[in-house]
C-alpha cells in the first residue's frame, strides 16, 4: 500500500506522467472461503481503496484492461472495478486486448496491452508479448502484459521489408505484494522489490524512440528533468 501511494504521488506531481492499468486491481474475493479470509482488505475496503485511487489519478489514466479477478468480481457481485475506473477518471475500459495510439509531439506510437496474452515459457518471462507481436497483433511499438506476476522488460530490433528497422519494447509487469498463503501452498518463493511493481516507458516526441525502465519511481526521478 505504501508503494502504491508513493507511485501515485510521483505521477500526480509530474505533468507528463500517465497510467495504464493492466488488470487484477482486486484480490481473489469472489472465490470466498479460505481465499476470502486471506485478503488484506475485505470487499468494501477494496472498493473504497480503488475509488480513492481513481480519484487521485483523474486526468492521468490512459486506459484500463481487466483481468480475471476483476471480471469474476463483476460476475459475482455485479460491481465491475473497471466501470468504476471509467466513471471516476473518464478513461476507456477494455476487456481483452487494447490497441492504443499515442501522439507524442511529431511521433505516433502504437501500444498493445492486455492483462493476459497467450503463451507461456518458464525460460522467457516476456514470451506472451513476443508471441502476441509475432502471431496475434503485429505492428505495435510497445507490448504490455501482466497476469504471470513475473517481471521483465526487453527491447528488440525488427527488420521490415525493404531494409527498414524499428525497435519493439516488451513489458511484463510484476505484482504489488511479495507473496501470500496461496503462493506458499503452491511453492512460489516470495518476490523481492526488483521483481515487483510496474514499469515505465518514455515516448519521445522529436524522434521515434522508446526508453524503458523497470521501476516507476526511479524512472520518474531519472527522466523528470530530461
Amino acid at each position: 500500500h505504501k508503494r502504491i501511494q508513493q507511485e501515485v504521488e510521483a505521477i500526480r506531481n509530474e505533468g507528463d506522467n500517465y497510467v495504464l492499468f493492466a488488470g487484477d486491481l482486486v484480490d481473489g474475493i469472489p472465490w470466498g472461503g479460505e481465499s476470502g479470509a486471506e485478503q488484506s482488505l475485505n470487499l468494501n475496503e477494496q472498493k473504497g481503496a480503488l475509488k480513492g485511487l481513481f480519484r487521485a489519478l483523474k486526468g492521468k489514466v490512459i486506459a484500463g484492461v481487466s483481468g480475471e479477478h476483476d471480471s469474476k468480481w463483476a460476475s459475482k457481485t455485479g460491481a465491475d472495478p473497471y466501470e468504476m475506473m471509467a466513471d471516476e477518471t473518464g478513461a476507456p475500459y477494455v476487456r481483452g486486448i487494447a490497441e492504443i495510439e499515442a501522439e507524442v509531439g511529431d511521433e505516433d506510437y502504437k501500444i498493445v496491452a492486455a492483462h493476459k496474452m497467450r503463451g507461456h515459457s518458464m525460460y522467457n518471462k516476456n514470451h506472451p508479448t513476443f508471441r502476441n507481436s509475432r502471431f496475434d497483433l503485429q505492428g505495435g511499438d510497445v507490448y504490455i502484459s501482466a497476469h504471470t506476476h513475473k517481471k521483465q522488460v526487453a527491447q528488440e530490433a525488427i527488420r521490415e521489408f525493404g531494409g527498414k528497422t524499428r525497435t519493439v519494447t516488451h513489458i511484463s509487469i510484476g505484482p504489488y505484494k511479495d507473496g501470500d498463503a496461496y503462493g506458499q501452498r503452491e511453492g512460489f518463493p516470495e518476490q523481492g522489490e526488483d521483481e515487483m511493481y510496474g514499469a515505465s516507458v518514455r515516448l519521445h516526441g522529436d524522434k521515434k524512440q522508446v526508453d524503458v525502465l523497470p521501476d516507476i519511481l526511479k524512472a520518474i526521478k531519472e527522466w523528470q528533468n530530461k
